[in-house]
């Protein structure tokens, strides 16, 4: 069956753990997915941006995340049993599987084009299958992948859905309208007439006479006869349709932009609109049979039918709002507020995340609690809410204004500081219950304060404004900062030592509580919005665009992080130097996961000696994967060089546990730039144990 496109977001960062070990947890939201195969009625696995695979299982309550061993951009998966399957990708990546979606391994497609989707056929055990892309692009294998060869298309525009209904008898679709069909294998394309010049996303067949495709300005159109002729059904929509699907020659679905989805059951003669759950963009849709089927959408939107589509029910979506804020009480507790009064909590690290009410509409942009339980949110339109249940109930307090509130803080249960737009600060010693304000000398926006203790503070806003005060803010007075952007976030770790970032990548750091403060380098132009000290080396940024950025020398030398998104992020939380949150848009969630010394034992499954292994593929383009292995927990580094010994890429700086290792590379420095053809050196420092190989890369 064919695995139709789809677009789930879920979050994921490039280190791939194969035993034990440390790395970035991925929560169910943040890369945007394109496919998605459902094995059973309760097992589905989706690909997506960077390479990234998701296994969802238990009918959607719980996801794995098997390493794809690609950087690339997923597009589509087809599997063709239980165990088999491939998926592709941009410049022109195929990786298969054969174990139920566990361990990928990469083939070569001869193409730098991106393809958007494969299809498989099996006859007489041969596993024949056909991969589509842009520039027309076509290829086509004999025998599960090992070969791949292209046939002509004849066609130039991008192509984006291709099926077959056999070895011989199969149609391609994209761009302009354009549908293509051959009768041969693929030896010889010819076009269809669609009478359409709407791009066409998807494209799928009953038999070898009856099909269905969908695209943009809601275009619906069915052929009788192969292809011959096609005649357009009405919709009833203006927006786009991404994927269509039928079980009978009379009973179909096909989904769209802003949750549409439309049910017909006379064979698209009439279509009607059905009530998704969902406003957000639904990309795939895949039957299991004819009672049990998932649909996948933008922002981690998983929708499913155990009756054959009379109803259809929203799990584990988590929030697509705009996540803003987030803070952790210890490694269980922690709350992430945002758009349109989005309150949520997790009890279990980020797991899970249940929904508050907040009892507003407003979005809110901060967050803090000093316990388990008290603890307040604040936002637009000056709303200040409390709570002293964890959030069970929330409670509005007044704080006498109605200017725009950016950040928060406070030392204890009563003494807290929220600072606002038009240079406002507000100041409590009763735990919310009054407000005063407090002369800033300042009308420019504050965006985030910080204390060290009750009297000694800094708020930083527009302009380059820093702030700071030594009696608890009787009086504010003015430092230089020294740069005119804004700047969006302030962290001390005691009353010396401290940091503040902000637009166009800046990042100030100061050794003297601020009477000086020196820009470094951030090697981004990146809005910055979040700034975590862990300890006096250790700190983390988070910024526009997925920007995620790690110091380990004090905030001297900053290092790109990978973090496999392009969703701004917004706010981050760290509870030690080794457990974190990031959030952002579109309810993005990010976590880090590195063990505790608790569990530093040794592992009588560890591999027996520390070893560094050969990468593959080497050659390689784009990608390659470095493993490794730890007898016991060690503190690793793992660098790449040139051959002139020059850094190049950090990919691991971290304490791991005892296991086996694989990190994925690719081919880019330390600044998210392409590295062209050479040699390389990859190091890995464990402990006192060292060892350094060499690869190639071939652009």
């Amino acid at each position: 069956m064919k695995a139709l496109a789809a677009f789930v977001v879920l979050a994921a960062w490039n280190v791939t753990l194969l035993a034990q070990g440390v790395g970035w947890c991925v929560l169910p939201q943040g890369h945007h997915l394109t496919g998605v195969h459902m094995f059973d009625r309760e097992t589905a696995l989706a690909v997506g941006e960077k390479g990234v695979i998701a296994k969802i299982t238990a009918g959607g309550t719980q996801w794995s995340f098997p390493s794809s061993g690609t950087s690339n951009d997923l597009e589509a998966v087809h599997f063709i049993n239980a165990d088999t399957g491939w998926a592709v990708g941009k410049r022109g990546a195929i990786i298969t599987c054969r174990n139920n979606g566990e361990v990928w391994f990469s083939q070569n497609s001869g193409t730098t084009a991106n393809l958007h989707a494969i299809h498989f056929y099996v006859q007489s055990k041969r596993q024949i299958g056909w991969a589509v892309g842009d520039g027309g692009k076509i290829l086509m294998t004999p025998d599960g992948g090992a070969r791949w060869t292209p046939q002509n298309s004849g066609a130039t525009q991008p192509l984006y859905s291709v099926y077959f209904v056999n070895a011989d008898t199969g149609w391609c679709a994209g761009s302009g309208g354009v549908i293509l069909k051959t009768m041969d294998g693929g030896n010889t394309w010819k076009p269809d007439s669609s009478g359409t010049t709407q791009t066409l996303y998807a494209v799928s067949f009953m038999n070898a006479n009856t099909g269905w495709a969908v695209g943009n300005s809601g275009e619906i159109l069915k052929t009788v006869n192969g292809g011959r002729l096609w005649s357009r059904q009405t919709s009833g929509l203006s927006t786009t349709l991404y994927a269509i699907r039928f079980l009978t020659m009379s009973k179909g679905w096909a989904i769209g932009d802003y949750g549409a989805l439309l049910q017909t059951a006379d064979g698209g003669a009439t279509w009607q609109r059905r009530n998704s759950g969902s406003n957000n963009t639904l990309r795939a849709l895949h039957f299991f049979d004819a009672t049990t089927g998932w649909i996948a959408g933008r922002s981690s939107t998983i929708i499913s039918t155990r009756d054959g589509g009379a109803n259809w029910s929203v799990q584990n979506s988590g929030t697509t709002n705009r996540l803003r804020g987030v803070r952790f009480h210890d490694a269980n507790t922690g709350w992430a507020v945002g758009d349109n009064g989005t309150i949520m909590k997790t009890a279990n690290g980020g797991n899970t995340w249940m929904g508050q009410n907040s009892g507003t509409t407003q979005a809110l942009y901060s967050v803090y609690f000093v316990d388990a339980n008290t603890g307040w949110a604040i936002g637009d339109d000056g709303i200040i809410l409390k709570t002293t249940d964890g959030g069970s109930i929330w409670r509005t307090q007044n704080n006498g204004t109605q200017c725009h509130s950016r950040g928060v803080f406070f030392m204890n249960a009563n003494l807290g500081w929220v600072v606002e737009g038009n240079g406002s600060i507000l100041q409590t010693s009763d735990g919310g219950t009054t407000w005063v304000q407090q002369d800033s000398k300042t009308i420019k926006w504050l965006y985030a304060v910080c204390f060290v203790d009750a009297n000694t503070g800094w708020a930083v806003g527009e302009g380059g404004t820093v702030l700071k005060t030594v009696n608890g803010g009787v009086d504010w007075l003015a430092q230089t900062s020294g740069v005119t952007n804004d700047l969006r976030s302030v962290y001390f770790l005691e009353a010396n030592i401290g940091c503040a970032v902000g637009e166009a990548g800046t990042i100030l750091t100061t050794a003297n509580g601020g009477n000086t403060w020196t820009r470094q380098s951030s090697g981004t132009n990146s809005t910055l919005f979040a700034i975590h000290l862990s300890d006096a080396n250790t700190a983390w940024v988070t910024g526009s665009r997925g920007t995620i950025l790690k110091s380990v020398d004090g905030g001297r030398a900053w290092s790109l992080q990978p973090s496999e998104t392009t969703l701004d992020l917004l706010s981050a939380d760290f509870v030690d130097a080794r457990t974190g949150w990031v959030v952002g848009a579109e309810g993005v969630m990010l976590k880090t996961c590195v063990p505790t010394s608790i569990a530093e034992t040794e592992d009588p499954a560890a591999p027996a000696q520390l070893g560094l292994l050969q990468n593959y593929p080497n050659p390689f383009n784009p990608s390659t994967m470095i493993s490794y292995d730890l007898p016991r927990a060690l503190e690793v580094k793992l660098q790449i060089f040139d051959v002139l010994g020059r850094h190049v890429r950090t990919l691991v700086e971290q304490h791991q546990q005892a296991g086996s290792y694989a990190v994925s590379w690719d081919g880019r420095n330390v600044h998210g730039e392409l590295l062209a053809t050479g040699i390389f050196i990859y190091r890995l420092q464990a402990g006192s144990f060292a060892q350094s190989r060499k690869m190639v890369l071939a652009r």
